[in-house]
């Protein structure tokens, strides 16, 4: 069963998108987290900019590896992990989207893929 997970700042201004699947495969054939890991990694992204500066712990949902990579999908920018699981997207120019800027959207999907340097390593 599909889940998703929005992320949005304090104005409600949507930042990211973390999608989860029981199958762990969308019809695009694109590799997905399962809900319970979408869920972590939203909540995770939502800390940001905590485990940037060493504020409080916080780990990767179990199964999601680092490095993080970035790529840009025209409309929108994809995370995934090193395993090719997409772990959050990051829209862009979209009103119901929260109308972020290409760049505004780059920058944060820049800071996303980042997280693996952040934080700890799950046990």
């Amino acid at each position: 069963m599909p889940a998703g997970f929005r992320v949005a700042d304090a104005t409600g201004c949507m930042l990211a998108y973390c999608y989860g699947d029981s199958t762990g495969y969308r019809s695009t054939g694109s590799v997905m987290m399962s809900p319970d890991q979408a869920k972590a990694m939203a909540e995770l992204i939502a800390s940001l900019p905590d485990p940037m500066h060493g504020i409080g712990s916080a780990t990767l949902p179990p199964g999601v590896q680092g490095p993080f990579e970035v790529e840009d999908r025209r409309t929108w920018f994809s995370v995934t992990d090193a395993s090719g699981i997409r772990v959050a997207a990051v829209y862009f120019g979209d009103t119901e989207a929260g109308s972020l800027t290409r760049d505004a959207a780059r920058r944060l999907a820049a800071g996303v893929s980042r997280l693996p340097d952040w934080v700890e390593r799950p046990p």
